[in-house]
């Protein structure tokens, strides 16, 4: 059935990715290493922001893509997909409990990937001119692990629903 708790869970997941789809994970902020040597403070600072889709260096009115992290668009819009569909196929629940496991371990593997791109664009920065100023997180960063925990009390509904069930039928006989 539709109106049960597991299909908010699940519809909070869907609404989750789809904000992770839109604000950005990092923001980087860094400076010239020409600019830092020299103890200059009228250096322009840079700002790298990560989304989703890639790593952007912000100067003035330029930006330019560093790093393409289409991987981790896929997997977002892939994991929204799921927990939206799992939300209309009520009537197997073991479809359900399968589509629930399988999204845990797609959350697992996006907090994963968020993690490696995250360091790999770190070391490019590093690698180029520019040295690490400052890097803060955004909101985004959370949605996985806030997607893991109302992924898995979606499970162990749907699992007690299933049990329920078994009980009645048992009953019956």
């Amino acid at each position: 059935m539709i109106q049960r708790i597991q299909s908010i869970y699940l519809l909070t997941v869907s609404i989750l990715m789809l904000f992770m789809l839109v604000l950005p994970i990092a923001e980087i902020a860094v400076k010239n290493k020409d600019t830092v040597n020299k103890n200059e403070t009228a250096g322009v600072k840079e700002v790298v922001i990560y989304k989703n889709y890639g790593a952007k260096r912000y100067s003035q009115e330029k930006s330019k893509l560093i790093i393409s992290t289409f991987p981790v668009t896929i997997l977002i819009c892939l994991i929204g997909l799921i927990s939206f569909i799992n939300i209309f196929s009520y009537t197997s629940r073991y479809r359900q409990i399968r589509f629930c496991i399988f999204n845990i371990l797609l959350l697992l593997g996006l907090a994963g990937l968020i993690y490696y791109y995250f360091t790999f664009i770190k070391k490019q920065i590093l690698i180029s001119d520019l040295t690490i100023e400052d890097h803060t997180f955004g909101i985004s960063i959370i949605f996985p692990f806030i997607s893991i925990i109302l992924t898995f009390l979606a499970f162990r509904s749907i699992r007690r629903d299933e049990l329920l069930v078994r009980s009645y039928e048992r009953l019956r006989k």
